[in-house]
């Protein structure tokens, strides 16, 4: 992870990168926030400054902070989010992941109600628990810790899991197809 130049080590940083956070998952906050500063700086050169889709890997590092009471360090990471969800608006990007990320970030800023609008506005948008879209599932579970469980948030997820239901059982017939047509 030393070494910057080297795009061969790409592969072994998003490795390290969803062990970080596993660790952040585990409360291992220490060992989260080592592996995000080591991770972060050759990423960035890599891939660009504008890396709208680490936007959350950036909320991760500044809760990993938070319970290890560094809050200039937490401050930081949050402005970093903040930099990238303003550059991806500007350019256009908009849907339910940067909705979410807004959400997650007003949370941790300690702005409830903006957090559970732009949570409203993810559902709205697509958003469904379970979604496989990085590491969302702890996320959410953050969202909800952060938010108090409020029945802004509680009503938001209830659509989403709504929703949810109604895709699967959408699918299940193409689901069972596919499963039939692997076994001949």
């Amino acid at each position: 992870l030393a070494r910057n130049d080297d795009w061969s080590e790409l592969d072994t940083r998003f490795t390290a990168l969803g062990l970080a956070e596993l660790r952040l998952e585990q409360g291992a906050y220490s060992d989260a926030a080592e592996l995000f500063e080591k991770i972060f700086p050759t990423l960035q050169e890599m891939l660009g400054r504008n890396d709208n889709f680490n936007v959350l890997r950036f909320l991760d590092l500044a809760w990993a902070y938070r319970n290890l009471e560094q809050t200039q360090q937490e401050q930081a990471a949050l402005a970093q989010a903040r930099l990238r969800l303003q550059a991806a608006r500007d350019g256009g990007i908009s849907f339910w992941f940067i909705d979410f990320c807004d959400a997650l970030l007003h949370a941790q800023s300690g702005e409830k109600h903006a957090a559970e609008a732009y949570f409203q506005k993810a559902v709205d948008g697509g958003f469904v628990p379970s979604s496989g879209f990085l590491h969302t599932n702890a996320s959410v579970k953050r969202l909800g810790e952060l938010l108090d469980y409020s029945d802004a948030y509680r009503s938001a997820m209830a659509q989403s899991e709504a929703r949810l239901a109604a895709l699967k059982e959408k699918a299940a017939p193409n689901i069972e197809l596919a499963i039939a047509r692997a076994q001949l």
